[in-house]
């Protein structure tokens, strides 16, 4: 069976074939295209050297008593389940999540484009994960899972590498729950300072405290989009946007 990556890059190259050059940035979904085996060239490095200049990063990864994120544990309230279901978009090859919460019982499920492609990595550096990531775009999770399965789902400086990273969004707020939220941390303007290069083809900011996806020409803020059953929240710390968009029970 072929992999998602050459499927998806064989659609993305009818869809651009004969397509005019134009000026400035490139298409997104070119450059989305071509960007991908600089991308697991990079992981492939991490892999092989354990995480690169940030070592222990990459053994907190594989470590089962890794905590579970103190930013998310507050999120979930005062009384919050004892089984916590998250979804990891755009994962990597190795979560960033840790599962150990005394008390609770915190399910992981991680996804990515190229999770084939790092499963062969791992295996061949001998690495066995705690979560294996599995093959999957955030433009497609509802076919994939259904909707409001998840407590949280989780993406972390993965959107803007996305083809279309409004319909990301739209897919990770259908996927969780009535209660749930959707938590986004990414670098700001990280495809403006990057020139548009490779993956990095959209940009996330926060303006006057609302979400917005852009690239020149092309401007979106998230929670007009979403409609009334979102409730979307930015904090900014410096050259970072963190962003929770919360599913309204009531609407639901």
């Amino acid at each position: 069976m072929a992999t998602l990556i050459p499927r998806v890059v064989r659609r993305l190259k009818r869809e651009l074939r004969g397509a005019p050059r134009a000026a400035g940035p490139s298409r997104p979904a070119a450059s989305w295209s071509l960007g991908l085996s600089s991308e697991l060239e990079y992981w492939r490095y991490w892999i092989d050297t354990r995480g690169g200049e940030w070592p222990r990063d990459f053994e907190a990864r594989l470590d089962p008593l890794w905590p579970f994120l103190e930013d998310l544990r507050e999120r979930l309230g005062t009384d919050p389940p004892t089984r916590v279901r998250l979804l990891d978009v755009g994962a990597g090859p190795l979560t960033v999540l840790g599962s150990y919460w005394p008390g609770h019982v915190v399910e992981i499920v991680a996804v990515d484009p190229l999770a084939e492609e790092y499963g062969r990595l791992l295996d061949r550096a001998g690495i066995t994960p705690r979560v294996r990531t599995e093959p999957g775009c955030a433009e497609d999770l509802v076919a994939r899972f259904g909707s409001g399965v998840f407590d949280i789902v989780f993406c972390r400086n993965a959107l803007d590498h996305s083809s279309d990273p409004l319909e990301g969004i739209r897919q990770m707020f259908e996927a969780v729950a009535p209660g749930g939220y959707v938590y986004l941390a990414h670098s700001e303007n990280e495809a403006e300072r990057r020139g548009y290069e490779g993956l990095h083809q959209w940009n996330l900011c926060s303006e006057n405290g609302r979400l917005v996806l852009w690239r020149p020409a092309v401007r979106r803020d998230v929670a007009a989009e979403l409609g009334p059953r979102a409730v979307v929240t930015c904090e900014t710390p410096p050259d970072y946007v963190v962003a929770t968009i919360r599913k309204s029970k009531e609407l639901a």
